[in-house]
C-alpha cells in the first residue's frame, strides 16, 4: 500500500526522472527514501494531519530530500572514512538537492529539504530552522539512516536506534512529540 501510494505521488507530481535518478545512481539511496518516506506517511496518519498540500510537501521532501547525493562521486558512499573535504561537499548535500528539484517542487518542500539536518535549536548543517512538517521528515530520516546498514557501521539494532534517539530527544535534537510518535510504533 505504501510504496505504491508513494509511486503514484512521484508520477502525480512529475517528478519521475528525479526517481530514476535514484535508480541509476544506487547505494540504496532510493531504499533510504522510501523507508524514509514511508515512516513519515505512518507518522502523518498518527499526528492526524489532514491537508493533503501539507501531506504532500511532507511526502516529496521525505523522498527527495537527499537527491543532491547523486551528484558526488561513488566513493563516498563505498570508502569507510570521509577526509574533512569530503565532509563539507556532504554537507552541501540540501542546497543541491534544491537546485536540482528547481521548480519542480514548492517553496515549503524547499525549505523543508534545507532544514533536514538542522535542529530546532541551530545545531547541524543547511539552512533554516525545521517546522512541524520538517521535525517529522527529519525523525523518520534518523531513524531510517539508524537502522540501515552503511559502509561505516552495521545497522542498528531497533533497541540501540531507540537509545540514540531517546538521547536526542532529551538533548531537544529532535521532537520530542514526534519521536514519541513513532517510538510507539516501534516498541
Amino acid at each position: 500500500m505504501c510504496y505504491s501510494t508513494l509511486q503514484q505521488l512521484i508520477k502525480d507530481e512529475g517528478l519521475e526522472k528525479y526517481y530514476e535518478i535514484y535508480l541509476n545512481y544506487g547505494h540504496d539511496l532510493e531504499k533510504h527514501a522510501f523507508g524514509c518516506a514511508s515512516i513519515s506517511l505512518m507518522l502523518i496518519d498518527s499526528l492526524k494531519i489532514r491537508s493533503k498540500s501539507e501531506r504532500k510537501d511532507i511526502l516529496v521532501a521525505s523522498l527527495f530530500h537527499d537527491i543532491g547525493e547523486t551528484q558526488f562521486p561513488h566513493r563516498f558512499f563505498t570508502k569507510p572514512i570521509l577526509n574533512d573535504k569530503d565532509k563539507l561537499l556532504i554537507e552541501k548535500h540540501p542546497q543541491i538537492s534544491v537546485n536540482m528539484l528547481a521548480n519542480n517542487v514548492s517553496p515549503h518542500v524547499k525549505d523543508m529539504i534545507l532544514a533536514h539536518h538542522m535542529d530546532d535549536i541551530g545545531n547541524g548543517y543547511g539552512f533554516g530552522l525545521p517546522d512541524k512538517d520538517t521535525n517529522i521528515m527529519r525523525v523518520a530520516d534518523i531513524y531510517s539512516a539508524l537502522i540501515s546498514k552503511r559502509v561505516y557501521r552495521e545497522a542498528y539494532l531497533i533497541e540501540e536506534t531507540i537509545s540514540i534517539m531517546d538521547k536526542m530527544s532529551d538533548k531537544g535534537h529532535i521532537d520530542k512529540e514526534i519521536w514519541k510518535c513513532l517510538r510507539h510504533f516501534i516498541h
